[in-house]
């Protein structure tokens, strides 16, 4: 076979695979070429101008707004070491609320600033005890300094202004409406006192409408209106026809179906015959409700606020009927209508899981074998609908078997 002369490619007719031009023969590797000069006649692509803006700041300009915020920085510094020396020495005077407020207005979280003025509100209001020999000093007959409770609603004021959601100045308003509600009381005799209590509380009232107009998912703004109804004693009819006024502005408002949660056993209810049980609701009532529920995600099946207040309305279908004298037909009979409500919905809206996990719901409610049997089909079907939590409709199945 050594012998045999090698056949040549020409002789063969088989063209040679193409060479690179960098290897200087065809059994040596090809070297790689170094990459190539850009050429310098082509432009390159416009840049735009968000990407300018960002590659052209200088550190110039960000030294700049550093230097432009150094005096408001040094000037809370200040304030801060001014309100926390004073507080060690308790210093509880005017000077002392002039410098807290000062601080707050430019930064209401500072919690220990909030706390100095609620110290020195308790401190000045108790009048220290008289003593005869200072009877004749013409400065003692000077008033004390007192504090201003308006002033601390004015300050207040100001700082939700600036952050709505500011927990300390929240908290330091219920503090303040409190204790000038409770100062009003303590004279029952007076009547001025009690007009002034109810007209604080109306101003409350009034403000707190005002800013869930603005914001109707502010829940410190919920927290504090059920504050001052409380105080006002305002009935569970009024919350429940408030709540109602929300909803049909807003489904989506959680706080508006959470308040009417609380407020329908009370509004509505009736009261059971062991003493202490929460009322029960009649099923005309509830029937009133579902058809709200319905009305909600029929209009915006993706939105779950009216989902978890159906699904609270069907576990107090549940218990309330077992306290029923009509052996719970009342609730076969809602059950049977809300699961065809969830079949229409999903057949409307093959895409949203919420009527079939209801639907899976209801099922389990009803117990039948037959609903039995519709729910594991529910549960199969979320499972693609609803793939991150797979595993969970999965071990339900199993459950079931």
């Amino acid at each position: 076979m050594h012998g045999r002369k090698r056949q040549t490619l020409e002789e063969a007719n088989v063209r040679p695979p193409p060479v690179p031009s960098s290897a200087s023969s065809v059994g040596r590797r090809a070297r790689v070429s170094p990459p190539r000069a850009r050429d310098r006649s082509v432009s390159p692509p416009p840049r735009s101008p968000t990407r300018s803006r960002v590659l052209n700041a200088s550190p110039s300009r960000s030294q700049a707004r550093r230097e432009a915020a150094l005096p408001k920085v040094k000037l809370i510094r200040a304030l801060q070491d001014d309100a926390i020396r004073r507080r060690a020495a308790r210093a509880y005077d005017a000077t002392s609320m002039a410098v807290t407020a000062r601080l707050l207005e430019i930064n209401p979280e500072v919690f220990t600033a909030w706390n100095f003025r609620r110290e020195t509100i308790a401190t000045l209001e108790t009048p220290p005890p008289s003593d005869s020999a200072d009877s004749a000093d013409p400065e003692a007959s000077v008033p004390p300094y007192v504090p201003s409770l308006e002033d601390e609603l004015a300050l207040t004021e100001k700082t939700l202004r600036k952050n709505p959601k500011s927990y300390p100045s929240w908290h330091h308003r219920k503090w303040t409406v409190s204790r000038a509600a409770a100062r009003a009381s303590h004279d029952a005799s007076d009547s001025d006192s009690a007009t002034s209590k109810e007209t604080l509380l109306a101003r409350e009232s009034k403000l707190v409408t005002a800013l869930l107009d603005l914001d109707d998912r502010n829940f410190h703004a919920w927290g504090y209106r059920r504050f001052v109804n409380a105080l006002r004693g305002t009935t569970a009819e009024e919350e429940l026809e408030y709540a109602a006024r929300k909803i049909r502005a807003n489904f989506s408002n959680y706080s508006a179906w959470h308040l009417r949660t609380a407020a329908l056993p009370l509004a509505r209810g009736v009261p059971r015959e062991a003493p202490g049980e929460e009322r029960a609701l009649p099923s005309e009532v509830l029937d009133e409700e579902y058809e709200l529920a319905r009305q909600a995600f029929f209009t915006e099946p993706e939105d779950q606020s009216a989902w978890m207040y159906h699904r609270w309305l069907v576990a107090r279908t549940a218990r309330d009927a077992a306290g029923a004298g009509d052996g719970g037909e009342a609730a076969r009979e809602a059950f049977a209508r809300e699961m065809r409500a969830c079949r229409e919905l999903a057949e409307m809206e093959p895409e949203s899981k919420w009527p079939v996990a209801t639907l899976a719901r209801l099922c389990a409610e009803v117990g039948t074998e037959e609903a039995e049997r519709e729910r594991v089909e529910s549960l199969r079907r979320l499972e693609g609908l609803d793939p991150m939590r797979r595993g969970y409709y999965c071990d339900c199945c199993e459950s079931l078997r």
